[in-house]
């Protein structure tokens, strides 16, 4: 009885194996559709922020800052003409009185509107003297006496015309009279670089400029190379501002030394990067994935948003690749010709090349799954 279910199990099977030999076969071997997508992203920095929050697209940041001091010159622009030589000349001290008087080295003289000289010399005037015609006394004589003079201030305001100078300061003057006969001469101007308020301006603007220019390659060394640092998020606050040289001061350069604290906002380059990831990835179809290891962050800018955080502005290069339904491509093929198959897989958006491969002589696509084989070649 065992011998002969056995025989006729073995007898079925050669009948199943002799039908299946003469049914058709086919097998398709499917590349999922491949696509590269650029794509520009707002994403939100918040120093408030805990952790990432996908929906919103908003990512924690954090703070670095540094506090230094730069120090710069700038050259001057104003100009001015200051006294190089100054002038010299005589002066005559007239004596009326009945009495010599000394007139010590340094007594000072001037004309009426201020400009002073100084004597080089001390002189004595002689006492007044009594002229006689034929023994008879005529008349009065005041004694004279020469002293060279220079102008107290350098330059040319002290070449002054003849008999302008005609007071002594000090005491003398209520017993002497000066005048000077002749023109003094030699005061000489010069024109020199001076501090102008220009100058002073430009030397603030440029300290703050200076200031963020050295402030972000500096806090760029501080973050590191695995963070991202905006030079449009740097802050700097500029503490002091010292001068080597004030207003009409004489020199040809300033010397500017600045204090300074900057502070900026950053957050890690694979943060933003794995944060890109997933807003792609949630934006996509359920017919297409993102390949992950494809993104790619080719642009990265930002501006502030408030006190507490900023917008990075972000665009991206990816790759997505069609998912394939292996069965609602299997149930598009049983059993239709090879034409239309053509015509469905070429509908199936997610379907890139594929390669069709029917058992000999057949036609069409078998009727039944079994004998249809879906082959998806992975790309990645």
């Amino acid at each position: 009885k065992y011998i002969l279910i056995g025989a006729l199990l073995v007898a079925v099977i050669f009948v199943v194996a002799a039908v299946l030999s003469v049914l058709p076969s086919a097998t398709v071997i499917i590349h999922p559709t491949r696509r590269q997508m650029v794509t520009d992203l707002n994403i939100v920095l918040s120093l408030t922020q805990k952790k990432p929050d996908l929906t919103e697209k908003v990512l924690p940041a954090t703070t670095i800052d540094r506090q230094d001091v730069l120090e710069f010159t700038m050259p001057t622009t104003g100009r001015a003409q200051v006294g190089y030589k100054s002038a010299q000349g005589l002066v005559t001290f007239i004596n009326d009185n009945a009495n010599p008087i000394t007139v010590p080295a340094g007594t000072i003289v001037m004309t009426q509107n201020g400009i002073c000289f100084a004597t080089a010399k001390e002189v004595v005037v002689p006492r007044r003297n009594v002229e006689y015609f034929a023994g008879v006394p005529a008349g009065l004589r005041a004694g004279q006496a020469e002293a060279a003079i220079a102008a107290v201030e350098l330059g040319s305001a002290g070449n002054i015309s003849a008999r302008r100078i005609q007071t002594i300061q000090g005491p003398l003057a209520e017993n002497l009279r000066v005048v000077n006969p002749e023109a003094t001469f030699g005061g000489e101007d010069k024109q020199i670089k001076v501090v102008a308020a220009e100058d002073i301006e430009r030397s603030n603007a440029e300290a703050r400029k200076q200031a963020l220019a050295i402030a972000n390659n500096e806090l760029a060394k501080l973050s590191g190379s695995d963070k991202y640092l905006f030079d449009e998020l740097t802050r700097v606050d500029i503490q002091s501002v010292e001068l080597s040289h004030q207003l009409k001061a004489e020199t040809s350069e300033i010397a500017v030394r600045v204090g300074y604290r900057a502070t900026s906002l950053t957050v890690a380059r694979d943060e933003l990067t794995k944060m890109v990831r997933g807003v792609l990835s949630a934006s996509l179809p359920d017919s297409f994935a993102l390949v992950s290891d494809s993104v790619k962050l080719v642009d990265v800018t930002a501006a502030p948003q408030g006190l507490q955080g900023a917008v990075l502005y972000v665009t991206s290069q990816s790759s997505v690749q069609g998912v394939i339904d292996r069965q609602h491509v299997l149930r598009g093929l049983l059993g239709k010709t090879i034409d239309e198959a053509r015509g469905f897989l070429g509908s199936v958006e997610e379907v890139g090349e594929y390669q069709i491969k029917l058992s000999s002589g057949a036609k069409s696509f078998p009727a039944w799954g079994a004998r249809l084989k879906i082959v998806v070649v992975d790309a990645t």
